[in-house]
């Protein structure tokens, strides 16, 4: 059984065009439950127009929830094996639950795979000149190191997987925490992959709408790099992620992160780096050398600009020419 776990808000300018591509669909879903979150607008008409032709199953208390709220409650209310998240205002291409619904069936270990998606304007055109969500939200080097075993590092530390792309299994759906204020898809992918059974795919099967009015998203710009951004600084791991966690090994290299992103304003940083190396060889292994030389490089970098700061607070005002 599959099932489609959509949320709605005053989606009356986008909502009839998400509900067509569920429509049309090469494998049809078994339910589309909806948790509306108290539309004002004709997001309701809308619904009810579908209702015949897609199987819905409408939740509507007429209370405002709130974004993460809201999907708990109507991913709680899915009675499928295999559950789709989904947005309002995106489209889906044709073969989007065809080609997820397959993978899971060759990749049995698999609870939850994500996708990406192309990006597109109000009135459905391509943006930002071919980037993708993952331009931005699952780039080259967080890829890299989850090839290289870092999946947990990177998942426990940023948010990569958006929750429109992603479907997972009725299992895992049973370990998501009712009473928490982390956004859904963040937590699926944190537990998934705190238990290693987190996959991706590059396939863009859902067309990402950019708008003024959505609450979460990815602004319009061009993703940057930066120098040794392979090896760049983790971010502070989330608070809760030790809950997921289920090894020894796991717990320890979520330590040294927190470690690692210490060092980088710490004045002493690089040497603190240098005394660890024996743990960045059990971290990273042959990536070693190179993930420390990059948090040298950061701590140097951070010490110099906290010292210029410091010296021109220091400095004497300059005499004003009178």
């Amino acid at each position: 059984m599959i099932s489609v776990a959509l949320c709605t808000y005053n989606g009356e300018h986008f909502l009839g065009e998400q509900l067509q591509s569920l429509l049309i669909q090469s494998m049809p879903v078994d339910e589309v439950v909806i948790g509306d979150d108290g539309s004002t607008d004709s997001t309701l008409s809308i619904i009810n127009s579908y209702k015949g032709r897609l199987p819905i199953r409408l939740l509507n208390t007429g209370q405002r929830l709130g974004a993460i709220r809201n999907f708990l409650r109507t991913i709680a209310e899915c009675h499928g094996d295999i559950i789709f998240l989904s947005d309002q205002d995106d489209i889906w291409v044709p073969k989007k639950v065809e080609t997820l619904y397959q993978y899971f069936i060759d990749h049995t270990q698999t609870e939850a795979v994500f996708t990406d998606a192309q990006l597109i304007s109000d009135n459905g055109e391509p943006l930002n000149n071919g980037y993708t969500l993952w331009d931005y939200f699952f780039d080259d080097v967080a890829r890299k190191r989850c090839e290289m075993g870092l999946m947990i590092e990177e998942f426990c530390t940023r948010a990569h997987a958006t929750g429109a792309t992603m479907a997972f299994r009725k299992s895992l759906k049973d370990r998501i925490p009712q009473n928490n204020n982390v956004w859904h898809d963040e937590m699926i992918a944190r537990i998934a992959a705190a238990s290693h059974t987190l996959s991706y795919l590059p396939d863009c099967l859902t067309h990402y709408r950019i708008h003024n009015n959505q609450q979460i998203g990815v602004s319009v710009f061009k993703p940057g790099k930066t120098l040794l951004r392979d090896y760049r600084m983790p971010e502070m791991p989330f608070s809760n992620e030790k809950c997921f966690l289920v090894n020894e090994e796991d717990i320890r290299h979520i330590e040294f992160l927190r470690l690692r992103c210490h060092m980088k304003h710490q004045v002493f940083g690089w040497l603190n780096a240098l005394i660890h190396i024996p743990t960045y060889r059990k971290a990273y292994k042959g990536k070693a050398i190179a993930f420390a030389f990059y948090d040298m490089h950061a701590s140097i970098r951070h010490s110099c600009r906290r010292a210029r700061n410091i010296f021109k607070q220091h400095s004497f005002p300059q005499t004003q020419n009178k």
